[in-house]
């Protein structure tokens, strides 16, 4: 019966998306058989035969392991304080005597990449700044950390990724992650001149993605040129994907190829988003037309 619920807990939990490995269940399971083997009566070690005490168990499995999950998303399926399960968690690791491994930030990193399709030079560069802050990231929560890295890679690189989905997928408030990203940035050496360099070579890839899609004869040279001559600042404020695709677009649009919708398609956004940033761009859109 314990078997099964233990093997039923991990479902539960799995069901919530929270990513509990094959080896993280098997952990788990060689953990509990041992739990066995040294009491016989599960109130010498204060565990409620309940789903918090599988819960406990799972939890030190992946404390052991190593595995990217924070107590707080274990702990929030099974509806038991994140503190209480430390300290059951705590109890079946001494108890036991397992090796627990710390957690580590750059496992969560990888983790959240992958759960917003960043790109591997992203999720690369991620790794790098939290190595190059080690003040920074001193003292917070891995996951937080991880978070944080990973977007502040994200607004260097001008990757089309926004800082709420960071918070999202890590499941984290937004402040530290808004606070420590920025500071990660400044203790790495990131400047603000790095990152528009960054974001005119996002720009320049996305518009040859569009190229590449759209074969506009001569689109993809005036798009440069206008890029080289009025440089990023002016597309700030906006999606990376978005300034390419309306730079494009707009230096672009005589040719016969070139729609709104292919543009859009190309870098994956709304079409209407064009025709609604038409006056971000820094040049008379009517005048490079004419110039075709």
């Amino acid at each position: 019966m314990s078997e099964s619920t233990l093997h039923d807990t991990i479902q539960t939990i799995r069901d919530a998306d929270v990513p509990v490995s094959d080896a993280d269940a098997e952990a788990a399971a060689e953990i509990y058989d041992q739990l066995e083997d040294t009491i016989t009566d599960p109130d010498q070690l204060k565990l409620p035969d309940q789903p918090e005490t599988y819960a406990a168990v799972v939890f030190a499995a992946v404390r052991a392991t190593g595995s990217p999950i924070a107590a707080r998303e274990i702990a929030d399926v099974v509806d038991v304080d994140t503190g209480r399960l430390f300290r059951l968690a705590d109890r079946v690791v001494d108890r036991v005597a397992i090796d627990v491994q710390l957690r580590d930030a750059h496992a969560f990193i990888d983790r959240f990449g992958d759960a917003l399709d960043a790109e591997d030079h992203v999720t690369a560069r991620a790794h790098a700044l939290y190595d190059n802050a080690p003040d920074a990231v001193n003292g917070r929560a891995p996951q937080v950390a991880a978070a944080a890295a990973l977007y502040a890679a994200i607004d260097e690189l001008s990757a089309p990724i926004k800082q709420g989905d960071v918070v999202d997928a890590a499941d984290v408030s937004s402040p530290p992650v808004s606070a420590l990203y920025t500071d990660i940035q400044a203790e790495a050496g990131v400047t603000s001149e790095d990152k528009r360099e960054q974001r005119r070579e996002s720009i320049r890839d996305l518009m040859e993605r569009i190229h590449d899609d759209v074969g506009a004869d001569s689109g993809l040279d005036r798009a440069e040129d206008l890029l080289e001559e009025h440089g990023v600042e002016w597309s700030e404020e906006i999606d990376v994907r978005t300034a390419a695709a309306v730079l494009y677009y707009y230096a672009a649009r005589d040719d016969g190829a070139v729609s709104q919708a292919t543009v859009a398609d190309a870098v994956g956004i709304n079409p209407t988003v064009i025709g609604r940033h038409r006056d971000r761009v820094p040049f008379d859109v009517d005048a490079v037309t004419a110039e075709a």
